[in-house]
């Protein structure tokens, strides 16, 4: 993967990185998620599966993989941008067109929230389930929607991991 530094900010081919601490991503969710008169999980959620369906396209790119994917290779490429973004580590090994679980042994937003809150009631890694759906609807040429990830297990509410289960609508 091509990470490239140009006057201090950072690309992957012609995407533009951004990258937060925990403090402001956790803080930036929240305020999402507490904002009055609409779905504010649903816009992140939809937000972030675009943008990392961008990533990841360009990553696949630049890796030379071509459709179909061999899934081994795919799906290691997108723990590698996953974890290069300091979001977390994904396990993606028990999932496939029809669906699975996703572990995640470390998350960034989990972690955050766990840090700046204390426990939560519900999980809080949403990163993690829109980075599952978009990497999921690349590797079988799907569209996002045609999935729904819940978050059943979360660090952010005094789990060991966070956990991902994608099925297919």
């Amino acid at each position: 993967m091509d990470i490239r530094d140009i006057d201090g900010e950072r690309y992957l081919g012609d995407a533009h990185l951004v990258l937060q601490c925990h403090h402001y991503n956790a803080l930036l969710c929240q305020t999402l998620l507490l904002a009055p008169g609409f779905d504010g999980r649903d816009l992140l959620f939809r937000v972030s599966v675009e943008e990392f369906h961008h990533i990841l396209e360009e990553a696949v790119r630049q890796s030379g993989l071509t459709p179909p994917y061999d899934e081994k290779a795919f799906f290691a490429l997108a723990e590698e941008v996953y974890r290069t973004f300091g979001l977390g580590v994904l396990d993606f090994s028990q999932i496939d067109e029809n669906g699975g679980e996703v572990i995640c042994l470390s998350s960034h937003m989990a972690t955050a929230c766990l840090k700046k809150w204390g426990k939560q009631p519900d999980p809080a890694d949403d990163f993690g389930r829109a980075f599952t759906a978009a990497a999921w609807a690349l590797a079988y040429g799907r569209n996002a929607a045609d999935c729904r990830v819940e978050q059943v297990r979360c660090i952010a509410c005094g789990d060991s991991e966070c956990l991902f289960r994608l099925e297919v609508v």
